[in-house]
């Protein structure tokens, strides 16, 4: 990634402050420009410029505005009832406690009870650890990502997240394709025509009406097929990994864990 990230994508203006200060000679800091507050435009737009993108072409006939808004104002769509139960191999499962249809979201409310770690965050995590390698409570946050994070490339931001207090957390991968059942909106997520999910039209990726709620466009999942009472839900875990390698340590993990048999739930 170029420089543009680091120096000018913070969650805070404190880190620009320091940032500039140790680049600019005293009192020479920029007069208007204000990283945090340029930025927090265009990854949070208003409702206003939503509706008013959502009421004028092109985005009036564009899958944003026409499926995903009113799906997300839909309780039926959000309404997914999923439970967790026990298993012999896998730990845990999560399942379906009654039938759900095709394009309804899975485990909607994991994208409010996420904890997420910047990728600048994460590094200086990192490099804490390795300078204090006693230090056990970092080593286990790092651990927490490690094992059951995924990374998260928001639009305009990216990072590790792992789910907190959601049932998100029990979905296992599903070896074969024919298992699979839900999925990410790869057309929210990055543009592309999606043949996984309701949502098959490509998008345009600078879209408020996607940009307001980055956290959902890389990991807000949909029924990719009706699913009946009692079946389990299974992703593909390859999503978590931004274009992972076959061959990769990621990729080895996956294969072992289908020949196993034993998924990546153990808490």
């Amino acid at each position: 990634q170029s420089d543009t990230y680091p120096r000018f994508f913070r969650r805070h203006a404190a880190p620009i402050d320091f940032h500039m200060t140790s680049i600019y000679a005293d009192d020479s800091h920029p007069i208007y420009y204000d990283g945090p507050t340029h930025i927090q435009h265009y990854t949070r737009p208003s409702r206003l410029w939503e509706q008013w993108y959502c009421t004028t072409l092109p985005g009036k006939e564009l899958v944003p505005c026409t499926t995903y808004i009113p799906s997300l104002k839909s309780r039926f769509q959000l309404n997914a009832k999923v439970g967790v139960r026990a298993d012999s191999i896998k730990t845990r499962t999560l399942y379906a406690v009654e039938d759900i249809k095709m394009g309804q979201f899975i485990a909607s409310d994991d994208v409010t009870l996420q904890l997420t770690i910047d990728e600048m965050e994460w590094n200086q995590l990192d490099d804490f650890i390795k300078m204090y390698p006693d230090a056990q409570m970092y080593q286990q946050i790092r651990d927490l990502f490690e094992a059951y994070g995924f990374e998260n490339e928001k639009l305009g931001s990216s990072g590790e997240s792992v789910s907190l207090a959601s049932n998100a957390t029990f979905i296992n991968h599903g070896c074969e394709k024919q298992t699979v059942n839900i999925a990410i909106i790869k057309a929210l997520h990055d543009g592309e025509d999606d043949t996984d999910t309701p949502y098959h039209e490509g998008a345009v990726r600078f879209s408020p009406a996607i940009t307001r709620r980055a956290e959902m466009s890389s990991t807000m999942a949909v029924a990719t097929r009706d699913i009946k009472k009692g079946e389990e839900i299974l992703e593909d875990y390859r999503f978590m990994v931004e274009r992972p390698k076959d061959g990769s340590d990621f990729d080895n993990w996956m294969e072992d864990m289908c020949q196993t048999g034993v998924g990546d739930i153990v808490a």
